[in-house]
């Protein structure tokens, strides 16, 4: 192989390894992380690690890759405009990455602690800790918390020097 191919072959390995969409997915969890732990360490309160997934023990849980979700199931109406529109053809990829009948986590009751019986074991703990892992509402607002460390991150990086190739500092 001769040099020039080995360039080549090496700047399309560089170029799918660095820019693609799991990476700056991972870019963006590290950073929103990173703001809100900065901000959480305070001694007046104990806040747990932030993590902006669900669980795999709640029935929000999505066991599907992040990053090529399959497509959930539609309601009638707008899964056949999702395939024609006004009378044009809508986006003819939608089913590229599959399809699941599942909204839902179909093993989350797996995860409850049921007794010989077939009744929920519960107590004062287990209650908080069924309603923070179950609550949609709860979820919305770690989401909104990272979005907001998103748009922080995204301003101090405005904020900090960029430079670039050609330009000067100094002027006529």
């Amino acid at each position: 192989m001769n040099n020039r191919t080995f360039f080549i072959w090496l700047l399309a390995i560089a170029a799918l390894a660095g820019c693609n969409r799991a990476h700056y997915r991972r870019q963006a969890d590290r950073d929103a992380v990173n703001l809100v732990a900065e901000k959480a360490n305070h001694p007046h309160w104990q806040l747990p690690e932030f993590n902006v997934y669900v669980d795999p023990k709640s029935r929000m849980f999505d066991p599907f890759n992040p990053d090529r979700p399959p497509l959930p199931p539609d309601d009638p109406a707008s899964h056949a405009l999702m395939h024609r529109v006004a009378g044009k053809p809508g986006f003819p990829r939608w089913h590229k990455d599959g399809d699941t009948p599942f909204v839902e986590s179909p093993v989350w009751l797996d995860y409850l602690d049921m007794d010989e019986c077939g009744k929920l074991k519960l107590d004062s703990k287990k209650v908080v800790e069924l309603g923070r892992l179950h609550s949609r509402q709860y979820q919305t607002e770690v989401e909104d918390l990272y979005l907001s460390a998103l748009d922080v991150s995204f301003e101090r990086f405005r904020f900090t020097t960029q430079f670039f190739a050609g330009y000067q500092t100094f002027f006529n």
